[in-house]
């Protein structure tokens, strides 16, 4: 799983990379997916994300966690869930 997290300044950029995020994974944050992905699947990703951002304004972190990771998540507060295998917590 991988945790990817944006700042776009155009807004047509951001909706067009929020809109990509969403076949690979899902919203947990306004800027921020969690994606459940493979090797092929991060690379397209990747690509799909150079082709939309402008490197020089923008940034996008992504964030590799291991399964020990992701046992460890801790949310708090409204409406927050993440996913483990099959299960969502909500």
């Amino acid at each position: 799983m991988i945790v990817y997290a944006y700042d776009i300044t155009e807004n047509k950029n951001r909706t067009r990379l929020a809109k990509k995020l969403k076949d690979f994974g899902w919203r947990v944050q306004y800027s921020v997916f969690e994606c459940d992905i493979n090797k092929d699947e991060l690379t397209k990703l990747n690509k799909i994300t150079k082709s939309i951002i402008d490197e020089a304004k923008d940034s996008v972190i992504i964030y590799d966690l291991c399964e020990g990771c992701r046992k460890k998540i801790k949310t708090f507060g409204k409406e927050k869930y993440t996913a483990y295998g099959d299960l969502f917590i909500i």
